[in-house]
């Protein structure tokens, strides 16, 4: 049956479209970020931190044995420049990815000009607005859109059942009694508020008022927004990193979308790496901080 489902104790999911198209998913890579932090007085070798990553990766290929490779957005970490330690891990990371198909989804750390003169003849680029793959299920079509996340999913994408998205680098943050803190990254599913999106869109439109958003859209602008989809935000893959904590109280994402007020984050559900659900954001917020 071809389905939607991350991995078990990964920050990565599979789309299986069919037994020979498989895609697995990863976001934020965030390659030479450690250069950033040896100007912070860290020092972390950068080739062992990216062979890391890269075996990582390579064991889930082994494992899954996906067709394709999609990275949703921040192949590298510097903005808006090229660090020199990036100039020589991204080359290298995916020179050692070289026999699988990969299509990258910018983020709002790539540009297409620096990204396409770091990768390998494999690889194809897809704009920021993201792209749409078709999954056929139960003799039904489903339509699932991936984009990264800063700018708003192209137009095609609000119609999709299932968006996947990144950027947010979703953790839940745990504290106990005595001061200790601990941060895991989990996986966030919610949906969208139809009509606030709507309004929001309309407003990026630079359309002001109407009294029919959804019909306007439709009718004038030929975009139909989806009525309940499935939206999952991706934990990051490089565990170097930091991201919000969606528990802490004032807690907000980041992007388009979360801008609109369409998605509710009090009303999402959060998953553990491991699958342990943690039942709704709202439910589980720390309380003092």
């Amino acid at each position: 049956m071809n389905t939607i489902k991350p991995l078990i104790n990964e920050p990565a999911l599979i789309i299986e479209l069919s037994p020979t198209n498989k895609f697995l998913v990863i976001a934020d890579l965030h390659l030479g970020i450690e250069y950033t932090l040896i100007e912070g007085g860290a020092q972390i070798p950068s080739q062992t931190q990216t062979q890391r990553l890269i075996d990582r990766l390579l064991k889930i290929i082994d494992q899954v044995q996906p067709t394709h490779l999609i990275i949703l957005g921040d192949i590298k970490h510097s903005v808006p420049n090229i660090s020199p330690m990036e100039w020589h891990v991204v080359p290298y990371f995916f020179k050692s990815l070289k026999n699988i198909p990969i299509h990258i989804i910018l983020g709002n750390h790539d540009s297409e000009a620096q990204i396409e003169g770091l990768t390998t003849r494999n690889t194809i680029i897809h704009p920021a607005s993201g792209c749409l793959l078709t999954l056929t299920k139960d003799d039904t079509f489903l339509k699932v859109g991936l984009f990264h996340g800063h700018t708003w999913p192209r137009k095609d994408l609000l119609s999709a059942d299932i968006l996947i998205m990144a950027h947010n680098h979703p953790v839940i943050k745990f504290q106990d009694d005595f001061n200790v803190k601990i941060y895991e990254p989990a996986w966030i599913r919610l949906h969208w508020n139809q009509r606030k999106l709507a309004r929001a869109y309309l407003n990026y439109l630079h359309i002001k008022k109407a009294k029919n958003p959804l019909k306007l859209l439709q009718e004038k602008y030929k975009i139909l927004i989806a009525s309940n989809p499935e939206i999952i935000i991706m934990p990051a893959f490089n565990d170097l990193l930091g991201g919000i904590p969606f528990n802490v109280p004032n807690s907000q994402f980041l992007g388009p979308l979360f801008q609109s007020k369409s998605l509710d984050l009090d009303e999402a559900e959060a998953i553990l790496l491991d699958g342990t659900p943690l039942g709704k954001i709202k439910e589980i917020r720390l309380k003092n901080e």
